[in-house]
């Protein structure tokens, strides 16, 4: 019985812990469920990005063409010998400086100089032999002059010569010029051998000359092609290759639509027309690791610091320092091909470029930059303003952001109106010191975006940090060509 009694109190104590079980678990649960569905806290918003902007300007430029080129030597000279011989000497630096008339390669001079000997010779050995002939010929003359008197005496007085005496005396006359005229012509061969022996020195002079062989201008030497103790064939063996530096020249290709504005210029007046029928139409040249054409402030700082490091004897052999805007390699166009190229519809044309730092070479790559027409204005923005698109160019213009319904400017909490960018294409023109010339769909004044481009997009909220546009002074040039017939124009 005790045991019927206790079954129904454990019975009752294990559906009491089995219900607290249940709403323990169903109140966690709910308690999980309530936690779960609270939303956290909003984070702050992000600040709109920053970027720099500066205004598009109004600036005076000069439209320009860009082209790609060769650096030319005015003068290239491959150096050969006029004799043969043996080589003895090569007196001069592999690939150094070299001045007009500097020694640089001497043929063995000793066979020369017997030959030279023996023309010497022989022009003695025939001036003797004039002198000689002009004594006998003189001498000639007085006989044939006294055989003569004797002649006429007996023709003049008949009475007191025989017959046969007359005979003798015209014989004895007759022999004498005969003998006269003989002298003569040995008179005559005898100075032509004389004038062959010194044609023959002269050879020999020459020969002699020809063994010493000297820089024909200022230039730089190539390596030698052959050396001492080799022989050397006249006017075959090559020996080196000397070519000029200063001034230098500049081949490029001119396209026929850039010629015939050219020339539309010229017409119109745009370019003055030249006076000495020569062209003198400006150019720039760039070379590979050179941005622009024109020194920056980077190029002005680097030249003064190197100009401390030399002493005043090496710096004063530099050329002049340099000057912010200036162009570096400034030349003129000296003179084009007198066809177009057919095959690629382009006129060959050369420029000529000092070159006091020896800094062009020839062969070098170049970039030619050659002005057309005379300055105007035009709205020019920095060349980092302007992002591609599928071929096309846009800047993006920052202004006031707007409300599209109310059309009313939107500011922020302190009052200020929000700044907006919108893409907008362009067309673009020539490039200007680091400047792009637009020629449309922007006005002088508008801010547009030059930093920070990676992140904007078209209607953004953006926080703008002003800077000033680049400065730099384009050079001053006047430019002048000649006509189609190579007179002035």
């Amino acid at each position: 019985m005790d045991k019927q009694r206790a079954e129904p109190t454990v019975r009752a104590r294990s559906g009491f812990l089995v219900a607290w079980k249940s709403w323990r678990v169903g109140a966690l649960f709910t308690a999980a469920v309530a936690l779960g569905c609270t939303p956290p806290a909003a984070p702050p918003a992000a600040p709109p990005p920053e970027v720099e902007v500066t205004p598009a300007i109004s600036r005076d430029v000069q439209d320009t063409d860009e082209f790609t080129g060769r650096v030319e030597a005015l003068f290239s000279v491959d150096l050969r010998a006029r004799v043969t011989g043996y080589l003895v000497e090569a007196p001069f630096n592999q690939g150094a400086d070299v001045k007009k008339g500097a020694h640089l390669f001497k043929i063995d001079p000793r066979p020369f100089q017997v030959a030279l000997a023996q023309a010497e010779a022989a022009v003695a050995e025939g001036s003797a032999k004039v002198k000689a002939a002009e004594f006998n010929s003189e001498a000639a003359k007085t006989q044939l002059d006294v055989q003569n008197d004797v002649y006429n005496r007996d023709v003049r007085a008949p009475s007191a010569t025989t017959a046969q005496d007359r005979l003798r005396d015209k014989n004895n006359a007759l022999v004498a010029d005969s003998n006269l005229k003989a002298a003569q012509a040995t008179l005559v061969a005898a100075k032509a051998t004389v004038t062959s022996a010194q044609a023959a020195q002269e050879g020999a002079e020459v020969n002699l000359k020809f063994a010493d062989i000297v820089a024909p201008f200022d230039g730089r030497i190539s390596r030698r092609n052959i050396d001492v103790g080799n022989i050397v064939q006249a006017d075959t063996t090559p020996l080196a290759t000397i070519v000029s530096l200063d001034p230098i020249y500049a081949y490029f290709d001119v396209d026929e639509r850039t010629l015939l504005r050219l020339r539309r210029l010229v017409e119109d007046g745009e370019i003055p027309r030249s006076t000495r029928g020569d062209i003198n139409l400006p150019v720039y040249l760039g070379l590979a690791d050179e941005q622009g054409f024109a020194f920056t402030a980077e190029d002005v700082k680097k030249d003064a610091k190197r100009r401390k490091s030399l002493s005043e004897e090496e710096a004063n052999k530099l050329p002049p320092m340099y000057q912010k805007g200036e162009p570096r390699h400034p030349g003129v166009v000296k003179f084009s091909d007198n066809k177009e190229d057919p095959l690629t519809g382009t006129l060959r044309v050369w420029g000529q470029f000092p070159n006091p730092g020896k800094v062009l070479a020839p062969g070098m790559f170049a970039r030619i930059e050659l002005p057309i027409g005379q300055k105007h204005s035009a709205v020019v923005v920095p060349e980092a303003a302007l992002v591609a698109d599928q071929g096309r160019k846009l800047v993006y213009v920052v202004k006031d952001a707007v409300d599209d319904k109310t059309g009313e400017v939107v500011k922020n909490d302190k009052g200020k109106p929000l700044r907006e960018t919108f893409a907008r294409y362009v067309e673009i023109g020539s490039y200007q010191n680091g400047m792009r010339v637009i020629t449309s769909n922007l006005d002088a004044g508008e801010i547009v975006v030059v930093s920070g481009l990676q992140r904007v997009r078209d209607k953004l909220i953006v926080r703008e940090k002003a800077v000033e546009p680049p400065k730099v002074a384009a050079p001053n040039v006047t430019a002048t060509v000649t006509n189609e017939r190579g007179g002035a124009k």
